[in-house]
């Protein structure tokens, strides 16, 4: 995530999944000359598909953002991560 995004958590109303949603602000990316490197990530994560890699599963945009939709696969560990990165507590990954 770079200084000009931010990642939500939305929730499929009709199918109960979580999903990742990173909204890149298009201003801010033309003007750190990033707006190839956004469509880029797009179009590779979203041919990848791989355990390891976040896959894109979904990408929209309007006339101030880009939206990147991929699954989000434990939502419990993801909360608690955002929790403790605005508390600012180390975090092991063991």
């Amino acid at each position: 995530v770079g200084p000009y995004d931010m990642i939500k958590i939305g929730k499929n109303n009709k199918n109960g999944n979580y999903y990742a949603i990173k909204i890149v602000k298009k201003a801010e990316a033309k003007k750190m000359a990033q707006v190839d490197h956004v469509l880029n990530e797009v179009k590779i994560l979203s041919m990848l598909n791989h355990p390891f890699i976040v896959r894109i599963l979904e990408y929209y945009s309007n006339c101030n953002d880009y939206f990147l939709v991929s699954i989000i696969y434990n939502i419990n560990y993801v909360n608690e991560f955002f929790i403790k990165m605005k508390r600012n507590i180390w975090i092991s990954f063991e």
